[in-house]
């Protein structure tokens, strides 16, 4: 299967040879700039794993967000011999940090490392198409709106943690979201994915908490969970 990877380069744009490395080695490959990254970008494309060059404040902040992704492994390539914001990166929970200079070989081999490493227990009954906005299981094929996939792409990615209302909204949407509003495009979600076409992964949702992707049996001792 072809994996996704997500590179947002450095504000000197001297990344080309890596997308290249990258392309050549297999990879899917699509990039954002700065600007435009966000987790919204995440939910809509669903990488397999992220690659920022940790270069400004912005993206340094974006790191950390992507970082506390369960589902999602990111590579960070911090400023040039900035050691200490390797051990902050490393911290926030970036995967690995790469000091300039980046060897492309070396970047395109801690990718697939990573890769291996990172086993998401759905994806051997669940599969995300962001081109098709599709859910795609050995039973059926399911389409989604492209609100319905970022909100189920966040629930995947997040997998076995309660994601708080509030930033479901900040993630999926940007903010701006009402309450009630999350609320109904939560139910229009779960109706269209009921039955087993996921086996026994379902949307639980913890009351007045936030909403949380798991195995029905993994859930089972919580009772505030429905």
């Amino acid at each position: 299967m072809v994996k996704r990877a997500l590179v947002i380069p450095s504000e000197k744009g001297q990344m080309k040879k890596f997308l290249q490395m990258l392309a050549s080695a297999g990879f899917r490959v699509s990039s954002l700039e700065s600007g435009e990254a966000t987790l919204r970008n995440i939910y809509e494309m669903v990488p397999d794993i992220v690659i920022v060059a940790s270069d400004t404040p912005e993206k340094r902040e974006l790191c950390t967000r992507i970082g506390s992704i369960p589902r999602l492994p990111v590579i960070a390539l911090p400023m040039l011999g900035d050691q200490n914001e390797e051990l902050v990166m490393l911290g926030a929970g970036v995967d690995e940090c790469m000091n300039s200079p980046v060897h492309a070989v070396e970047l395109v081999a801690r990718a697939h490392s990573l890769l291996r490493r990172y086993r998401k227990p759905y994806s051997e009954r669940i599969s995300l198409n962001p081109e098709k906005k599709e859910i795609e299981t050995k039973e059926r094929v399911t389409s989604l709106s492209p609100t319905q996939f970022r909100l189920f792409a966040c629930m995947v990615l997040n997998e076995g943690r309660i994601m708080p209302y509030y930033q479901i909204i900040s993630e999926v949407w940007g903010g701006n979201l009402s309450l009630n509003t999350l609320h109904f495009h939560m139910r229009r979600l779960r109706q269209k994915l009921k039955g087993d076409a996921m086996g026994s992964y379902r949307i639980f949702q913890s009351r007045g908490e936030g909403y949380y992707f798991a195995r029905g049996e993994a859930v089972i001792n919580h009772g505030n969970l429905r």
